[in-house]
């Protein structure tokens, strides 16, 4: 077989893998690695797509909220926070509802009434990402915290989190089954050792080492001290390198995302035919980033 046909056969397949990241109307969505999203599209075109894309999420957003009063409150209290222009001024990256819905996560409100994100993450870890009280927020807030994340410099090699002592059995076990696992809820740690309370049930340290999935939320947050990362739900995999019973301590190791991971869990919104963006990958693209190391993830 010569090599003037096997290199047409190739250019062949990476054409075909390009064009199957477009949207509805044709025109291309996302970013392979040196395309830039949308490029056919003018400015004013996009200013009124990401309009009306956003009325859409934060359509969504309220409608859920609405299931539960301390997400309303908080939903409400993000619409009026003097940190709101100066946010969407500075991460254009993120859609306003997306914003919002960050700010929202970090919100203390009434103490007589769960807090919203422990609602939302005892929902994550009873339902998973699709189904429960809040599907369409699991998933808006997932895809801002990646989006969030992947515009951001590198991790910090760890980030710090206290947990319940009794989490010392469920790692000491993972650690001996040798498998890797994922985090059912969205994650909350620090790069600081110390920033953190310890958790009412326990003091338990729970370190990820070299972590590749998460979003620096300080900017977001009403504790900007907390230094917090949040890492997202379902994103990325981890293992347990060690535990140590004595100091109360386990070393993770991740959330580790491999491109083609990342290529997966990133086709959330460009259509799904109520006006949210979404991306579609194919088989042949997902079989491409097997093959080549794409130094950029598919964004919308």
């Amino acid at each position: 077989m010569s090599t003037g046909f096997l290199f047409r056969g190739l250019l062949f397949f990476i054409i075909c893998a390009i064009q199957s990241i477009e949207s509805k109307d044709g025109r291309f969505c996302g970013e392979v690695a040196w395309t830039k999203a949308c490029s056919s599209v003018s400015d004013d075109d996009m200013r009124r797509r990401k309009r009306d894309s956003d009325s859409d999420l934060n359509k969504d957003i309220s409608e859920e909220a609405n299931k539960n009063p301390s997400f309303t409150g908080a939903w409400k209290m993000a619409d009026k926070d003097v940190k709101l222009p100066a946010l969407i001024k500075k991460y254009k990256i993120l859609r306003r509802s997306e914003i919002k819905l960050i700010m929202a996560y970090t919100y203390e409100l009434n103490q007589m009434v769960a807090q919203f994100y422990a609602s939302l993450n005892e929902d994550c870890r009873n339902f998973g990402l699709n189904g429960g009280n809040y599907p369409k927020t699991k998933k808006i807030l997932r895809n801002a915290l990646i989006k969030l994340g992947d515009s951001q410099t590198n991790l910090p090699p760890m980030l710090y989190r206290k947990e319940p002592d009794f989490l010392l059995k469920s790692y000491t076990s993972w650690k001996n089954q040798q498998i890797s696992r994922q985090l059912l809820m969205f994650t909350s740690t620090s790069k600081s050792k110390n920033a953190f309370p310890c958790n009412p049930q326990g003091k338990m340290q729970t370190i990820f080492k070299t972590p590749q999935a998460g979003a620096s939320i300080a900017d977001f947050s009403g504790f900007p001290g907390e230094q917090e990362f949040v890492i997202p739900l379902m994103y990325g995999t981890f293992y347990v390198e060690t535990v140590d019973s004595q100091k109360k301590e386990a070393v993770l190791v991740g959330p580790t995302t491999s491109s083609a991971q990342a290529l997966v869990s990133n086709s959330i919104p460009c259509n799904d035919g109520n006006g949210h963006e979404y991306l579609h990958v194919n088989f042949e693209l997902f079989t491409l980033c097997l093959v080549i190391t794409f130094k950029k993830r598919i964004n919308c």
